[in-house]
């Protein structure tokens, strides 16, 4: 599966339109954060790590969605947040 053909593991009729942008952006950002770590503002990315779990503010499913993303990418949401810490 090519990077243009992946969907984010979210499940989309759960969430309102800008639910789903604030989560696509987020992981957007941990993307580009493991391409160019200094071409992402971590302050940034922090408060969208903070918006992804208040928007899925369920632990299993936050595990779910960083085990599937981390399968395509590469990337665990989970260390990349410890990262920064």
């Amino acid at each position: 599966m090519s990077k243009e053909e992946f969907s984010y593991p979210i499940d989309y009729d759960l969430y309102t339109t800008d639910e789903i942008i604030d989560l696509v952006d987020f992981l957007h950002l941990v993307e580009k954060y493991h391409e160019d770590k200094h071409a992402v503002n971590h302050d940034q990315l922090k408060r969208k790590y903070k918006d992804f779990q208040f928007i899925i503010n369920n632990k299993g499913e936050q595990k779910r969605i960083d085990q599937a993303f981390s399968k395509h990418t590469g990337f665990s949401i989970y260390k990349t947040m410890k990262e920064l810490d």
